[in-house]
């Protein structure tokens, strides 16, 4: 977990359990306006595959210790978008916002439904476009068969695509 403007230094480390589930550890009181989770690594609950890339949330300070932050590979194109769209390095709420409808519009999935778990509430449409995107990624991966190329740049290209094609 990092503080939203230092993705350098991480606030609160933890490793997931079977199911994707985790815990922080740091109080309420401490945590920064908007922090960023972010997992690497690890297995693919719906399909059993190797994650080969970063995913990662920000989100705005939770108001309750028993918080469910989601990380899907939409919440990490938002976070990618509210990063690339940070003025002087300072995070809103309108920049998560204007972030979400560009993602949610660019993939045709409901603002917010980045942030649910649609494993567990049967949302198709979402598990559809998640599951399309991540073969794209490792199709592409695959296809460049650069060492240099990863799935992160791939969905940094992505990212930047999406938002200067939709910038508003």
């Amino acid at each position: 977990m990092y503080d939203s403007n230092d993705l350098d230094n991480p606030i609160n480390d933890f490793t997931t359990d079977a199911y994707g589930n985790y815990k922080s550890s740091v109080p309420l009181e401490n945590l920064p306006n908007f922090i960023v989770v972010k997992f690497t690594g690890g297995i693919d609950i719906s399909t059993g595959k190797e994650i080969k890339l970063d995913l990662s949330n920000i989100v705005a300070k939770p108001s309750s210790e028993n918080k469910t932050v989601n990380v899907t590979i939409f919440s990490t194109i938002k976070e990618k978008i509210v990063q690339n769209r940070a003025t002087n390095e300072i995070i809103t709420t309108d920049t998560i916002t204007t972030a979400e409808q560009k993602m949610s519009s660019s993939f045709g999935i409901n603002p917010g439904d980045d942030n649910k778990d649609f494993i567990n509430e049967n949302d198709v449409n979402t598990a559809k476009k998640t599951q399309q995107l991540l073969i794209t990624f490792e199709t592409l991966n695959n296809s460049i068969g650069d060492e240099y190329v990863n799935q992160n740049n791939i969905v940094d290209s992505l990212v930047n695509y999406i938002d200067e094609d939709t910038n508003t």
